[in-house]
């Protein structure tokens, strides 16, 4: 990443954190290139020198803890003449038991909203599943529910687990909008069945997003259903 400061000295130090060293904080932690100048032709020439030749080398780690622990880089190189940009240490990567509540709980609700596929935020050791099985409405004179019974899965059956249900409002589209709750409950998956209830509002329509995660293994089981506005005859 390069950080081209093209008024050549010092910038406005109104903003907290705005400036020429926030510019070379920035570079330095991210181990990118600061570069300052006003005239054009000598940021173009840096531009250039930086990105004429240059060579990229990636490394994995052969047993990662899945800790978060942070493991120093080093590179060694032979040729003269030849610059070194990277990174001075890299975090490996965290199982979903590593992560904190705040990163455990914002997994589940990415995945409710986003899938498996859209997700920024993953333990490294997520074995992501779905689950069978429907829900099915139920009703009273005052308020409406959303109920899941299903068998648990083999894989969580008697494992310790976090059980998250987490509601969204939507739209006839079944587009998804804001989060309006979430609940999560740390249990045993004891017994046969998976029994949950979600009480909704009464008026419009939200989408219904469970989540169950094996807090050991990682192995986590997902499904959003739509749940549409209850008919005005439901009442």
């Amino acid at each position: 990443t390069m950080f081209i400061n093209a008024e050549g000295g010092l910038t406005s130090f109104d903003q907290p954190g705005g400036g020429e060293n926030a510019l070379r904080h920035m570079a330095k932690s991210t181990n990118g290139l600061y570069i300052g100048g006003t005239a054009p032709e000598v940021l173009t020439r840096k531009v250039q020198a930086w990105t004429t030749a240059y060579y990229e080398a990636s490394f994995f780690l052969k047993k990662p803890g899945h800790k978060g622990k942070y493991r120093k880089v080093k590179v060694k190189i032979k040729r003269p003449g030849v610059e070194i940009w990277t990174l001075s240490r890299i975090r490996e990567p965290r199982a979903y038991r590593y992560f904190s509540e705040t990163e455990q709980q914002m997994f589940a609700i990415q995945l409710v909203y986003r899938g498996p596929m859209g997700l920024r935020i993953q333990p490294a050791d997520a074995d992501i599943r779905e689950f069978e099985g429907k829900p099915f409405g139920k009703f009273t004179e005052s308020n409406r529910s959303a109920v899941y019974e299903y068998p648990w899965p083999p894989a969580l059956k008697g494992r310790e687990v976090d059980l998250y249900s987490i509601v969204v409002a939507s739209n006839d589209q079944a587009q998804l909008g804001r989060l309006v709750k979430v609940h999560r409950k740390k249990l045993k998956a004891k017994g046969a069945i998976l029994n949950l209830e979600e009480e909704l509002p009464w008026t419009g329509a939200y989408v219904w997003g469970i989540v169950a995660v094996d807090r050991k293994k990682g192995v986590t089981y997902w499904k959003r259903w739509y749940v549409a506005p209850p008919a005005e005859s439901s009442r």
